[in-house]
């Protein structure tokens, strides 16, 4: 399933995006610069704020949000997948492009991509992960009982599915070793952002 996306939704936010996948449609927007607490701040480094929200029940600390997203595997992907376009939107510049997705094995070791809830819900293991464009592991978190071999096929199947999500049909094929099956709905997103800001450009 292609994710659906909707960009700049907050018009008073720096960045925003929405994200809906087969498990949760999630809101994300970024500010800045803000002014850091005295206890978190650092003269020669930035610093970076995150809150999660939820659409209802009761709000929690940032800590305790954090812990409850961490323990959640599947809302993972979704939240950095969210973050990155809702930063592309802000227009920051970014040293590299990340893309995350969920992974489950059943039973009877069938892996599913982008599980819906049903699939969640009967699984025998979730994982999320989340790729750079040069290939490096940035998210890895699993939940549930699985041997190493196991894990070894998730991450084999992850890498591909991001790398096919940022590939060109026309010239990163070798992100994906030569085959992209999938459509590059990430690529397509950030060209998209690209084209809109330019677009003055062209009726001046």
């Amino acid at each position: 399933m292609v994710p659906e996306v909707s960009h700049h939704p907050l018009h008073r936010a720096d960045g925003s995006a929405s994200y809906c996948n087969n498990l949760f449609t999630i809101l994300a927007s970024v500010n800045g610069p803000i002014e850091v607490q005295r206890r978190d701040e650092l003269a020669e480094e930035a610093a970076i704020a995150v809150n999660l929200r939820p659409a209802a029940g009761i709000t929690k600390t940032p800590a305790l949000r954090m812990q409850g997203a961490v323990r959640d595997v599947g809302v993972l992907p979704g939240l950095v997948n969210a973050a990155f376009l809702a930063l592309v939107d802000g227009g920051l510049r970014l040293d590299c492009s990340v893309v995350a997705t969920l992974f489950t094995v059943t039973d009877s070791g069938v892996y599913e991509e982008e599980p819906d809830e049903k699939q969640l819900v009967g699984c025998k293991s979730v994982h999320a992960m989340a790729y750079s464009h040069r290939g490096e592991l940035l998210l890895n978190e699993s939940a549930g009982r699985f041997p190493w071999s196991e894990w070894e096929g998730v991450a084999e199947r992850a890498e591909k599915t991001c790398f096919a999500a940022m590939a060109s049909a026309t010239g990163d094929e070798e992100m994906a070793g030569g085959v992209v099956e999938k459509s590059p709905w990430l690529r397509h997103e950030l060209e998209e952002r690209a084209r809109v800001a330019v677009a003055w450009r062209e009726t001046t």
